[in-house]
């Protein structure tokens, strides 16, 4: 059975998503549980299985395998069969014997979608697992609890990789482990972390079946490689990439992926620009130096990644980037959208105003406030050209010749194609994606668009847009819920029709399950060929429109790079062409080099692993749990060695690599200042420092046997089971007494104090 080569077909194509009706969800108390609105009385959906999908999951129960199909070929559906048939043994408990199949996701809304996929289309039990449920602080009884309760435990690849290393469930534990979106398991990514804990397993353990969708397999631009990049894939995975086989299939797949139409529109080139944005950009720049100028108390100092340059203190940076994004949207969309803009950039500012923990940052947070009143008064009377009457409100400025001659060339293009392929239509008929580069910027052109609507008859009764935006935090302050909480209600209103024009960053790009598009607008240019084709794969129904917008002077450019795509579509073809299924999967000699580092891992006593590539993010970790105050900083101080330094301590041999050192806050117990190995880079040099120091914070108690910091409570803990141990005979633990609140007055219970005679007698008996 031999694969053919896929033609631009069937790689570049729409959707027929394994989810087509809305699912509706919701977490059960206490229990992390996907319960679906559809079929909870089931739990399982009938849908038939098509040939090649069934041919799929035949080779996957015999061998490691990366499904690359066409995006809406139903790649989910081949993983949830998969499921099924490794299902045996997932209804006992791990201690006699049980299963578990852990399902990677690399975003948070693609596992939400995979847990409802999983709980749809079968009868198994999904845990649903991410960080912002507070995963990180869990016991190992609640661990031991959601396994246990659990047959699927899908969630973000983070929190999988630290549930295994953390020894939380064994690999040998673990069925099958299906990974969606694989083609990113590339570098420090934790999928490729991942991987790399087959290597270190016992040569005896029983290691789970590998099965990796992906409907990219080349990750970025990195089409130029394309064999090398396809064969250090498949060693990751310890798999073969398989696809369908004879040409049969390919027609069979054809039915299921569909071409959109491409249509390149083109806009002039921006001559100059207005007054009013040189005039914006110098008040600007005046502000970033008198910002430079102004203290704002004792800051780290912040480097670039090398550790070469200086970088802005972290509250000065946050502020010149809000800045600098809103001189992006005035320059690429317009004075018009700028006007928006500018508005949610105040906002932003009073939150932090309201935030600020000391007068320095109250006095900087007010200068940005006047700065940006002083901008917003600018726009409003630079749109104000067009009001004929003075004394008419601001609102009149949303007309349509205002939004038209205040917009860039590039909106303008924009707004007419919108105007003329939407007017008069139904409203049912449409469901549009708009993709941009910025998250800003989807916030921006929504606002925009909203007022073009209202001001145009033809479009009022047929768009309703809503934007989404890619996750910045996974952090509980009330901005980031009240975020979270906007982008499942505007993903549930696009799926259910209630909108049906959708301006979104990247998150959109890859796997979200959305209903069947018919027009796919890209605004903003590509960047990489993985964009190319997830984008283009959004485009799902039958003669859909698939639209790139670029300039007069990038339309060679932009050509050039299409035709680059297209060829590397050519190039993975032809690495498939005459590669059997059942060839040898990767040699372990081959993956050992693959995952071969400097710096072996560190494996204590209890089977726990702390990778290198890992160390970084636990040392913040570990300082975050520090001790701090608004007036203080608790972060790893990390310094490139002088070469003085450098001869000093390693001799004249390390004269051309890289050495660093780092230091703890003052509040840890670890005082020695630790130096790192001579590296060939400075990112190498600083793993390797926060390796060793992540293990003498281990030696000295700080991380516990799992890794992790050691909390107050556990401190307190530890003292008790050696001071006041035998207190538990009497059921009087301290640790449960830590955490009691009081009762109120009126919900205590009172008891009546009169005893019965007979019960006097025994009252000096020992209890």
């Amino acid at each position: 059975m031999e694969f053919i080569i896929l033609s631009d077909q069937i790689l570049v194509q729409y959707n027929i998503s394994v989810e087509q009706s809305s699912i509706k969800t919701k977490l059960a108390p206490g229990a992390n549980r996907i319960i679906m609105a559809d079929n909870v009385h089931s739990g399982e959906s009938e849908i038939k299985p098509r040939s090649y999908q069934l041919r799929l999951v035949d080779h996957i129960m015999k061998n490691n395998g990366i499904i690359y199909l066409p995006t809406g070929s139903g790649k989910t559906y081949v993983a949830i069969l998969a499921l099924k048939r490794f299902s045996k043994d997932m209804d006992k408990s791990i201690e006699e014997g049980g299963k578990r199949a852990i399902f990677m996701c690399n975003t948070v809304e693609l596992a939400r979608q995979q847990a409802m996929a999983v709980r749809k289309f079968s009868n198994l039990k999904v845990g649903f697992l991410l960080g912002e449920q507070g995963v990180d602080d869990w016991s190992k009884i609640k661990w031991s609890h959601e396994i246990s309760d659990s047959q699927v435990l899908v969630g973000t690849a983070q929190v999988m990789l630290n549930m295994v290393t953390q020894k939380y469930l064994e690999l040998s534990s673990v069925s099958i482990v299906i990974t969606d979106e694989c083609h990113h398991g590339t570098g420090h990514h934790p999928y490729h972390k991942f991987m790399h804990l087959f290597l270190l397993a016992d040569r005896n353990t029983p290691l789970p079946r590998v099965l990796g969708l992906t409907g990219v397999l080349i990750k970025g631009n990195e089409f130029k490689l394309v064999a090398q990049k396809l064969r250090e894939l498949e060693t990751t995975f310890r798999s073969n990439i398989i696809t369908v086989s004879d040409t049969e299939e390919l027609k069979n797949v054809m039915l299921y992926s569909t071409k959109p139409r491409e249509c390149l529109r083109t806009y002039p080139d921006q001559v100059g620009s207005l007054v009013i944005g040189h005039a914006i950009h110098r008040c600007i720049e005046h502000f970033n130096v008198r910002l430079d100028d102004l203290e704002i108390g004792k800051q780290p100092t912040r480097y670039s990644k090398g550790l070469s340059t200086p970088r802005d203190p972290q509250k000065k940076g946050y502020i010149k980037t809000l800045l600098n994004d809103f001189q992006y949207q005035l320059e690429h969309y317009g004075v018009y959208a700028a006007a928006m803009a500018i508005v949610s950039v105040i906002l932003e500012f009073e939150i932090k105003l309201h935030q600020s923990e000391t007068l320095a940052l109250t006095h900087i947070y007010k200068l940005a406030i006047c700065l940006c009143n002083r901008i917003n008064h600018m726009l409003k009377k630079k749109l104000r050209d067009l009001v004929d009457d003075d004394t008419e409100p601001d609102d009149a400025v949303h007309t349509e010749e205002t939004i038209m001659n205040f917009s860039t060339p590039k909106v303008q293009r924009f707004l007419h194609y919108v105007q003329k392929t939407f007017s008069g239509k139904d409203a049912k008929d449409i469901c549009c994606l708009v993709f941009v580069e910025r998250r800003y910027t989807s916030k921006c052109i929504y606002q925009l668009l909203k007022k073009f609507i209202a001001v145009i008859p033809a479009l009022r009764d047929v768009l309703v847009p809503q934007f989404m935006v890619g996750r910045n935090s996974v952090s509980a302050d009330c901005e980031s819920v009240l975020e979270r909480k906007w982008q499942k209600s505007a993903i549930h209103q696009f799926r259910d029709g209630e909108a049906n024009l959708m301006i979104c960053s990247s998150v959109l790009e890859e796997g979200i399950d959305v209903k069947a598009c018919n027009y796919v607008l890209i605004l903003d240019p590509l960047k990489t060929f993985n964009m190319y084709v997830q984008t283009k794969g959004r485009a799902r129904s039958k003669e859909a429109q698939f639209v790139l917008f670029s300039s007069e002077l990038d339309r060679i450019k932009t050509n050039q790079q299409i035709n680059q795509y297209r060829q590397a579509h050519t190039d993975i073809g032809e690495y498939l062409k005459d590669r059997v299924l059942d060839r040898a999967e990767p040699l372990m000699q081959e993956i050992a080099d693959h995952f071969h580092e400097l710096i072996p891992p560190f494996i204590n006593e209890k089977g726990a692993v702390l990778l290198p590539s890992s160390a970084l993010m636990l040392l913040h970790r570990y300082c975050q749990s520090l001790p701090s105050d608004a007036f203080g900083f608790v972060e790893p101080w990390i310094t490139l060695i002088s070469w003085d330094q450098k001869r000093k301590l390693c001799g004249t041999q390390a004269a051309s690599k890289e050495v660093v050192s780092i230091e703890l806050p003052l509040s840890s117990s670890v005082r020695d200042k630790i130096y790192s190995d001579p590296m060939t880079s400075v990112q190498a040099a600083k793993i390797s420092a926060a390796f060793k120091t992540c293990i003498k914070l281990y030696s000295t108690g700080e991380l516990n046997e799992r890794f992790l910091p050691v909390t107050l409570k556990d401190r307190v803990t530890a003292i008790t089971d050696f001071h006041f141990d035998h207190w538990k005979k009497y059921s009087d633990d301290v640790i449960d007494t830590v955490n009691k609140q009081k009762l109120k007055p009126e919900t205590q219970t009172t008891f009546k104090t009169s005893c019965q005679t007979d019960s006097m007698e025994c009252c000096s008996a020992i209890c």
